[in-house]
């Protein structure tokens, strides 16, 4: 087979023409699965696209927009941190996942905040057309042959990960853009030219997540060794010339990198200062047999349900596995090396431990599977042309593929010819090998007849193989969403009610007068604040979070705190909420004042629309003071419930900072006596085993309450072998913990719960625990102890009103800045509900002063006697730094254009000097 099977001519007046026919199927495909699906269920999901994407969108549009208008206005310092996010983050911190800085952001300047709904619903479509346009240059770039490269392309966009995250994670669908043009990038290296598309290309895509930055460097690190080694074909070996190629493309990835540096430094930091870099799970070898079955399965059919199905047309498949069959005796260096490629992919794609890499060490995700997408239909666009050019005995090896793909679907599930995407999936693999198999014995005929040129026979398997494809693509899409049961959608009447009108108007929060609110937890109201700047909620759920919050709720083993990166509140603690400045708790119906903390009062609001106000009547400012503090060392010695009620008399600082001792504090909580009833299940408290017989077990804690208290259930070293909701039951209140077994994604080392099941005037006597397992067999949970304590609210009023006393007056908040006054009568600890970070500095009376980090979350300063004024200020660790890359990289840009112009204007300079010379001489 010659070269020019594979590549197309130089000639590119045809070049353009790709473009409007993969526009025209895009937007064809795209409106079948509009009509057939979208505008019947929806395309708003209940999960991470409503918790983040959405109101990410949201906040950054306008934080863009002011950004530019303060530029306008002579403004030049910009917003670095938020409290309207959860307790307040960093704002590169908690954007860090979600694309901040995409181009098309840009575009949502311009859009009316009334409008971002349609905008957000348009975004994710904008992309994945774009990702194909990226596919279809790299692919001209190779000199593929146009016609391939369009059926490439539509393999490329409508794939299983572009549906997976169409729907769940839109902002991830822009590394599906860059990948094509990193990948154009290295090979423009490789071919001796300018390594500026590269340079700004990984730029870009570092400016858009860190998160599959980190993917795509792994991939272009394997990607460019392996072409390193097959450009050595025909020279001696040497290491010198391998360590030169490495290091030469070394530096312009980090010249990349340092050009995104403003950005990313302050990412990376802020994920490292996470709990998320802390968390170690065992790795996962191999896969049970089952497992393999799907995933192979799920390469042509299958439900979306994880990342690990590729859900790839069959066309490409056959076309895959052919590849990595057909042995050649000769195969050129660009099939040993697209072959080596596909293996090592295979390889990353079998073995979980890969995946784990991948995933940044965290845990077993397939994430990355977009890389093996990119292969896969590379390989398919320079491939094809063989298989239909192919011999008559490569046609049996077609025929055993297909017949390996029909026994995988009968072992995965004997019944599958009833559900339809199986069918389905078995209907597309049949055509595509139909036309694959058949069509090239026509073509032979009709060449032998010379009844018409080749160029026309070509275009007969082309058209047969689009066909396919545009089939395969629109079923794939509509059957993987309307089979998938693990998908929750919202209607277009729900979505709009939900996202186009506000949850509620609140007061607004004036500068004087900073508060935070509690509320009943409605579904991903935690993310909402962010939208409206009418108030300041107390949880949050992104990627990244600062990880001295989650530390502090996980040593006070907070009920309300899911994972390592998403809280929802303070289990309405009333401690908590009191030295965090909730001013108010938000509730939508009666029945939910069961939750209300100590003291709370229904105060009218008549222009708070929706829920019911209750106030706070013992409401702390943001910053209080304490006439004690303890050592951390002596603070980590106590319980999770001392943790809480200590902060009614003192602080823990760092050690050498305190001014107190443990032995000086006394504890108003007390253990009750329980008595435990059990149905369903049996205890071993020895062994730590709870093992449930039955599908739900109940368990029945009776106890000798007490008046005027909060009443707390404390579960330790509660785990289990997979995912469950353990419920709780006392007066009405309901809660849940949620226990992740060490194989869970989210798992992130937690095993013990305290959890709140609210104030009472009358004592609480009975709390009921229901635990769920499973109906097929025994379930086991793995238990410790239970406890119950009761927490009297007797001197609550008063110590309250102690902290109250000494605290910060007029209080101003501007963009980066918080500062107030308060007067001391003695030496104290000011507390700031504020979390601790590495990027506040402290000013008082003009003097900077020492931040104490504090209970782990939050700040204080150690202050003498008389008057303050403080002035907290906020600059993101790493921008300096990361600005400074940014700087000198766009100098080394600067300097790589303007050497070579002076250089060349110095030789034609001086060769101007030769030629007046010797036409001095010659006139002589």
């Amino acid at each position: 087979m010659n070269k020019s099977t594979f590549v197309q001519t130089k000639n590119k007046r045809n070049s353009g023409n790709i473009y409007i026919l993969y526009t025209i199927i895009f937007l064809f495909l795209i409106g079948i699965s509009w009509i057939f699906f979208f505008s019947q269920i929806g395309i708003l999901t209940v999960g991470d696209e409503v918790a983040q994407h959405y109101p990410i969108l949201m906040y950054f549009t306008k934080y863009l927009k002011g950004i530019i208008q303060n530029l306008f206005s002579g403004k030049f310092a910009q917003t670095m941190f938020s409290f309207q996010v959860g307790l307040g983050e960093d704002i590169f911190r908690f954007s860090a996942h979600s694309a901040p800085l995409d181009i098309l952001h840009l575009i949502g300047i311009v859009v009316p905040q009334k409008h971002m709904f349609y905008f957000f619903i348009i975004l994710p479509f904008v992309r994945m057309y774009l990702s194909g346009v990226s596919f279809i240059h790299f692919c001209q770039f190779k000199q593929f042959q146009n016609r391939y490269i369009l059926l490439g392309s539509l393999n490329y966009v409508f794939c299983g990960w572009i549906f997976y995250v169409l729907i769940r994670h839109p902002f991830f669908m822009i590394t599906f853009f860059y990948l094509p043009l990193l990948i154009e990038g290295i090979e423009r290296i490789f071919q001796k030219q300018k390594p500026n598309f590269f340079i700004f290309s990984l730029a870009l895509s570092a400016l858009t997540g860190f998160y599959f930055l980190y993917m795509e460097l792994l991939f272009l690190a394997v990607y460019a060794f392996i072409r390193i080694i097959y450009s050595f074909k025909g020279s001696k070996w040497s290491w010198s010339l391998f360590l030169d190629k490495v290091l030469s493309l070394f530096r312009w990835v980090c010249l990349g990198l340092a050009l995104a540096g403003f950005y990313l430094v302050p990412v990376i930091l802020g994920f490292l200062d996470s709990d998320r870099s802390d968390i170690h799970k065992p790795i996962q070898w191999l896969y049970s047999l089952p497992t393999y079955l799907k995933m192979f399965v799920g390469m042509l059919s299958g439900k979306l349900v994880d990342w690990n199905i590729l859900l790839m047309s069959a066309l490409s498949i056959l076309t895959l596995f052919h590849f990595l069959f057909t042995s050649k005796k000769n195969p050129d260096r660009e099939a040993r090396f697209l072959k080596s490629l596909t293996l090592f992919c295979l390889f990353c794609f079998i073995f979980p431990v890969m995946s784990y890499i991948f995933n940044g060490f965290a845990y077993v995700s397939y994430r990355w599977i977009f890389l093996f997408v990119f292969v896969i239909n590379v390989v398919f666009v320079y491939h094809l042309p063989h298989i239909i050019h192919h011999k008559k005995t490569e046609r049996y090896l077609l025929f055993e593929i297909l017949i390996l793909f029909y026994l995988a679907f009968v072992l995965v599930d004997k019944k599958f010819l009833p559900q339809p995407f199986l069918l389905f999936g078995a209907v597309i693999l049949w055509m595509s090998y139909s036309c694959l198999a058949i069509i090239p014995r026509i073509q032979r005929k009709r060449k032998s007849s010379n009844k018409t040129n080749t160029s026309k026979i070509d275009i007969l398997p082309w058209i047969l193989c689009l066909c396919c494809i545009i089939l395969n693509a629109a079923g794939n899409m509509i059957f993987t969403y309307k089979e998938n049961d693990t998908v929750t959608f919202y209607s277009w009447e729900e979505a709009k009610a939900k996202f186009q009108k506000p949850l509620f108007s609140s007061p607004q929060i004036s500068d004087y007068d900073f508060y935070r609110l509690d509320f009943y937890r409605e579904e991903h109201l935690e993310n909402f604040s962010i939208m409206d700047p009418g108030y300041y909620g107390l949880g949050e759920y992104w990627s990244i979070i600062n990880g001295n919050i989650t530390k502090w709720m996980k040593e006070t083993q907070n009920n309300d705190i899911t994972t390592d990166n998403r809280y929802m509140n303070l289990d309405q603690s009333t401690i908590f909420n009191a030295i965090t400045s909730v001013k108010a708790m938000l509730i939508w119906n009666k029945e939910q004042e069961v939750y209300l903390p100590f003291a709370y009062q229904k105060q009218d609001k008549p222009e708070l629309q929706g829920p019911s106000w209750y106030e706070n009547p013992y409401f702390l400012p943001m910053g209080f003071s304490y006439e004690k503090a303890i050592s951390l060392s002596e603070y980590e010695k106590l319980s999770a419930l001392e943790k809480q009620e200590m902060l009614l008399d003192t602080v823990a600082v760092r050690d050498g900072q305190e001014n107190s001792q443990l032995k000086d504090l006394n504890f108003n909580e007390t253990q009750m006596d329980v008595e435990i009833k059990m149905e369903g299940m049996t205890w071993d408290k020895q062994k730590k085993k709870l093992v449930l017989h039955q599908e739900k077990g109940i368990m029945t804690l009776t106890f000798e309450g007490r008046k005027n208290s909060e009443t707390y259930v404390q579960m330790l070293s509660l785990d289990s072998e997979e995912e469950r909701l353990v419920k709780y039951f006392s007066k009405g209140v309901l809660k849940g913990s949620q226990v992740l077994p060490i194989q869970s994604d989210w798992y992130w080392d937690r095993k013990d719960f305290l959890v709140n099941m609210g104030y009472s005037q009358e004592e609480k006597t009975q709390i009921q625990i229901e635990f769920s397992g499973s109906r097929a067999k025994e379930f086991e949970y793995g238990l410790a102890d239970i406890k119950v304590f009761c927490l009297p609210m007797d001197q609550y009023p008063e110590k309250i009103q102690q902290l109250k006393e000494e605290s910060i007056i007029n209080f101003q908040q501007t963009s980066n800045k918080v500062s107030g006054d308060i007067f001391l009568s003695k030496e104290k600890y000011v507390f700031l509900s504020i979390p601790y970070s590495k990027g506040w500095i402290a000013k008082v009376n003009g003097k900077t002063e020492e931040i104490l980090q504090t209970n782990t979350a939050f700040m204080s300063l150690k202050l003498p006697a008389g008057g303050h004024h403080i002035e907290l200020f906020y600059f993101t660790p790493g921008l300096k730094l990361g600005f400074l890359l940014s700087a000198g990289s766009v100098g080394m840009l600067g300097l790589r254009v303007i050497l070579p112009m002076l250089r060349k204007r110095k030789e034609s300079t001086k060769n101007q000097g030769k030629n007046h010379s010797k036409d001095k001489d010659q006139s002589e």
